[in-house]
């Protein structure tokens, strides 16, 4: 195998890594089978799509966004990162974002319920007002996991009012597959860890398997396990995520050709991603040119809201995004 090719496909399981690290949790709100089945039937513009309507007026009306043509990049290059649960809802929306001289990187994270109040894909049903909602209603009758990522971007771009070049999204359910394939995952366990009831781990340095690592990666609570700078259990969870993600690429980088070509088969098939060849290029430049641990890693600022939306119905847990906190963010990466 080239050089070239090598490390393509270390990028390409890097990127799907990181969107599975990142979301293997599942929030309080959890769908029903019978409201799942309904939401299947949702538009892309929000109305209930009446089971005896004419298919052919439905397809036309997906067409108005499913043609959206992609941003082009001038500075940076912003590429949307989605890890998905069984049912196509997004568990983990970050933003991987470099910059086409500097080749600095960064990897944003948004968190699953952030609320979007003036989202129309389901304006009766409550708690659908999370962004974790978007993919899952864009997929259509069709379940296309293209048409889902799309859809999320365009709403992500619209809260955000920052462009998106690209996507990538994952389903878990190979994470600890993928995790035994590479030969483990080293990280720096907190004593913590030691102290849970169900399937504690033990402290230190500990080179994970797949099972431990997916106890890493879903830890919220019980007990809370504090990481630096997080005012949150969910802001723990993503540090670790981060911190997991690099120890992947750090071990990917380690793997004979052979097993790299392995974990890569295994990893592509349940990819689905607007990326091409060149596109995947471009990022191996920035692995030639920076060290992954340079990497800067930020989750968009906010508070959690409870919002009462409809009359009779409890309030719904929300994370409101802070605009003003968001926007400078976002300006001090120099994303805006």
């Amino acid at each position: 195998m080239k050089t070239n090719e090598r490390v393509k496909k270390i990028i390409f399981l890097t990127i799907s890594s990181v969107i599975i690290v990142s979301g293997l949790w599942f929030g309080a709100f959890v769908m029903t089978a019978s409201s799942l089945e309904k939401d299947r039937h949702q538009e892309a513009g929000g109305e209930l799509v009446n089971e005896e309507e004419d298919a052919s007026e439905e397809e036309d009306e997906w067409k108005d966004w499913v043609d959206w043509e992609l941003s082009e990049p001038e500075t940076h290059i912003n590429i949307l990162l989605l890890g998905l649960d069984n049912h196509g809802m997004s568990d983990a929306i970050m933003i991987f974002s470099y910059d086409l001289e500097t080749y600095d990187s960064a990897i944003i994270a948004i968190k699953r319920d952030t609320y979007v109040g003036e989202q129309n894909w389901a304006e009766d049903e409550p708690g659908a007002s999370q962004l974790t909602y978007a993919h899952l209603y864009g997929m259509g009758p069709e379940e296309n996991y293209h048409h889902g990522a799309l859809y999320a971007l365009l709403w992500i771009e619209y809260l955000l009012e920052l462009p998106l070049h690209g996507y990538a999204s994952i389903t878990f359910d190979g994470f600890t597959e993928l995790i035994d394939q590479i030969g483990g995952v080293t990280v720096n366990v907190d004593p913590g860890f030691a102290e849970r009831n169900k399937d504690p781990l033990p402290p230190g340095m500990q080179t994970l398997d797949g099972q431990q690592a997916l106890t890493y990666a879903r830890h919220r609570s019980n007990p809370r396990i504090q990481e630096p700078g997080s005012e949150s259990e969910d802001g723990d969870r993503i540090r670790r995520n981060q911190r997991l993600f690099q120890a992947v690429l750090e071990r990917c980088k380690e793997l004979e050709e052979d097993e790299l070509n392995d974990v890569y088969e295994n990893v592509q098939d349940n990819l689905h991603t607007s990326l091409d060849d060149w596109d995947l290029m471009t990022i191996v430049n920035i692995y030639y040119h920076t060290d992954p641990s340079d990497m800067t890693t930020a989750i968009l600022p906010g508070k959690p809201v409870y919002i009462e939306e409809k009359i009779g119905v409890e309030p719904t847990y929300y994370y409101l995004l802070d605009e003003e906190k968001t926007d400078h963010l976002l300006k001090d990466l120099g994303l805006k």
